[in-house]
């Protein structure tokens, strides 16, 4: 491999890496967001899965956590750490984040550098959704966001650990890896 081959065998894309809103998670997920199986609510027992409430302030606060993120692909079993980097992490996202608020929802946006091979092979057979992986607090919470109710509302967001590139992102469509000019 020449040099020219190796600074040319990456893929450097514009990314939506987050966005505010109702996300829906399943029962046995909500671990994951910072509640515990046991404490679901007796009225919400018969649920199987449950609508999260991310609110635009929250997400554009923890907005620099979203930086210099690595990129795997799928989210890992684990959390990305220095024992496992060089196994899982397969590019990075970038320096910097802009957060553009539309319609009262932020939409975090940066730079996602695919460096390894199962990344690009990803992006080239069109899994382009993203989903970040991160640590946060919720509470149980009734509400309405959009016309849409929810049982849960995210409180913090502790720390993001990594981008996962996916074939289905939480997010859907707005969350992925952007090959065309922008519409937000």
């Amino acid at each position: 491999i020449t040099r020219d081959d190796a600074i040319t065998n990456k893929i450097v894309k514009d990314v939506a890496i987050a966005h505010s809103g109702i996300y829906k998670y399943a029962r046995e997920e909500l671990p994951t967001i910072g509640i515990a199986l046991d404490s679901i609510p007796e009225k919400y027992n018969n649920l199987l899965y449950f609508n999260v409430y991310r609110p635009a302030l929250l997400m554009e606060g923890a907005a620099d956590m979203f930086t210099r993120l690595p990129v795997t692909v799928e989210h890992p079993d684990s959390l990305v750490n220095a024992d496992n980097f060089g196994d899982l992490a397969k590019g990075f996202t970038g320096d910097s984040v802009k957060v553009i608020m539309e319609d009262n929802e932020a939409y975090i946006h940066s730079t996602v550098t695919l460096i390894g091979q199962a990344a690009i092979d990803y992006y080239t057979h069109d899994c382009k959704e993203v989903s970040p992986g991160y640590v946060s607090d919720s509470i149980w919470e009734d509400g309405v966001h959009n016309r849409e109710d929810y049982q849960i509302k995210m409180t913090s967001i502790k720390g993001v650990n990594h981008l996962a590139m996916t074939v289905a992102a939480r997010g859907g469509s707005l969350t992925c890896v952007r090959d065309s000019k922008a519409v937000r």
